[in-house]
């Protein structure tokens, strides 16, 4: 385990997981309650709602049940009206404005990846069906407008893809998001749609450069990390303007699941431990990258003993001035904890 001096940490919070940030609010969940923190500097938690769970289900206030079942919440997307959309391994729920909640009804036997659900500008929010898949089956993309009924948005062919990584809204084009899918060469693609799904174009085809399931749009700017436990990963920079524009930022210890941003300027990208030659040891990593492309490694963590891959979760959003939130999966030490922290490096 080795940590940069300069993090300085503000807060621990165990079995938590890091959802968002926006509008100076950031929000995570613990189990099956979602919270969120208005002042990062002086942290003080508020309630937003409960998933109400069945008996079975609170084994999972024991985290080794909770690893392997997944009951806890695990991803939750508010929308511009205010609602929220919470989902758990096995279920989803609608949380409405007055905090109620509802349960949605079942419309898929999947859960997307943590980058793989969205809002587009005219209000549809996206999930994307992220499954094994070895027999290649069809993938769907669904939609809802009120988090309650959901429809499919698109169908990939059988053959064409194994899953759909991530769903990333542009903040620079207002009706365009990036759909990333993998997992071999020929399947991991970035395409995008413009209209609402009505038409899909693919902008990337890069093989194993474009196998991500994450990507932070700065203007014309792409960066991602390679997702590719089978060859040496990277930080890779695109251009919207210029698909064979690809540019190497730094090599990466193993593959690169999720990014996240600060008003600094700064990218962090997390390494994950998992099989695979592109693999280098037994530490997952975050990896800072300043406005100068100079990169420092800040953390590291050992996997653990549990045959899980380590990962780093990130929430979406640019956090303020020099903070970094992350949390920890199947890494020592501090498994399962969420942390608030400063970059002074």
């Amino acid at each position: 385990m080795w940590e940069s001096k300069n993090l300085r940490t503000i807060l621990r919070i165990k079995n938590a997981v890091p959802h968002f940030f926006a509008d100076g609010i950031f929000v995570y969940s613990i189990k099956n309650k979602i919270f969120s923190i208005s002042d990062l500097q002086e942290p003080k938690p508020h309630l937003i709602a409960e998933i109400p769970w069945t008996g079975l289900q609170h084994l999972s206030h024991f985290r080794v049940f909770d690893r392997y079942f997944k009951n806890s919440i695990l991803l939750v997307h508010k929308t511009r009206n205010n609602g929220y959309l919470a989902g758990t391994g096995h279920g989803w729920w609608h949380i409405d404005q007055l905090g109620n909640v509802h349960s949605v009804s079942h419309f898929s036997d999947t859960r997307p990846m943590h980058r793989g659900f969205c809002e587009s500008f005219s209000g549809w929010t996206y999930v994307a069906e992220y499954i094994s898949n070895p027999q290649r089956k069809e993938v769907h993309i669904y939609r809802t407008r009120d988090l309650a009924l959901f429809e499919i948005a698109w169908t990939f062919e059988k053959k064409s893809i194994r899953h759909v990584h991530a769903l990333i809204s542009d903040p620079a084009l207002p009706n365009r998001i990036w759909i990333l899918t993998g997992d071999l060469d020929h399947e991991s693609c970035f395409f995008y749609t413009d209209d609402d799904f009505s038409t899909l174009k693919c902008f990337y085809k890069k093989g194993q450069i474009s196998r991500a399931t994450d990507l932070i749009i700065r203007c014309d700017d792409l960066y991602w990390g390679m997702d590719s436990p089978l060859e040496t990963s990277y930080l890779i920079h695109g251009n919207k303007k210029d698909p064979n524009r690809i540019d190497r930022v730094c090599e990466l210890s193993g593959p690169a699941y999720y990014l996240c941003q600060n008003e600094n300027s700064n990218i962090y990208v997390g390494t994950t431990v998992e099989p695979g030659p592109g693999v280098k040891d037994k530490f997952a990593r975050i990896i800072k990258i300043d406005a100068a492309y100079n990169c420092l490694e800040l953390l590291k963590r050992r996997a653990d003993i549990f045959p899980q891959y380590g990962i780093f979760y990130f929430p979406k959003g640019i956090l303020p001035r020099n903070i970094l939130i992350y949390s920890q999966r199947a890494l020592y030490p501090y498994e399962g904890c969420l942390t608030i922290a400063e970059d002074h490096s």
